[in-house]
């Protein structure tokens, strides 16, 4: 089975993938995998060039995913609504449009209000967790958000209100009925 975790920072996805992997004994990564990022500062002077690091790790963890149960955090989603480059639309066939990558078989997209975002974001900075110029671009989250939006077959899950715990046992309690 191949999970992924999609959505916008602060929604809680990036906690919510590990502890989903570990409760279902499943492998763990994100996109872009550890083994890309040294380059990604070369990779990702353009919009056009990031596009294409992005979507490349996305189908190196496709391969990983045709061999072992995964829990990925973001993949195609994420890529396409942080990085797509081009004038024209998504497309709305993903699976038709990338040929050869593995569609997940379910596909969470994590939500959260602007305030309780916020405040994960400033509870993670004062945990020294990971904080990057993306983090506080609350304006490109919002367009981000808007694409992610478009996609149908992303099960929205509001984090607001709920631990993770919950968050998590929702996500498997949904995924078994796939």
């Amino acid at each position: 089975m191949f999970i992924t975790l999609e959505g916008i920072d602060g929604t809680g996805k990036s906690s919510a993938a590990r502890m989903l992997a570990e409760k279902l004994g499943f492998a763990f990564t994100s996109t872009p995998p550890a083994e890309y990022l040294p380059i990604r500062p070369s990779a990702t002077g353009n919009p056009y060039s990031a596009y294409h690091y992005y979507l490349s790790s996305c189908y190196y963890v496709s391969d990983i995913a045709g061999r072992m149960n995964i829990v990925c955090d973001r993949y195609i989603h994420s890529t396409l609504a942080y990085n797509w480059p081009y004038p024209r639309e998504i497309p709305e066939d993903l699976g038709g449009y990338y040929e050869g990558l593995r569609m997940p078989d379910v596909s969470f997209l994590l939500c959260a209000s602007d305030c309780v975002r916020r405040e994960r974001m400033r509870e993670r900075q004062r945990m020294g967790g990971v904080i990057s110029k993306l983090d506080g671009d609350f304006a490109g989250q919002e367009r981000a958000l808007k694409v992610y939006m478009k996609f149908s077959e992303l099960v929205r899950i509001d984090t607001d209100g709920m631990s993770l715990n919950e968050v998590v046992a929702l996500m498997v309690k949904k995924a078994k009925h796939v």
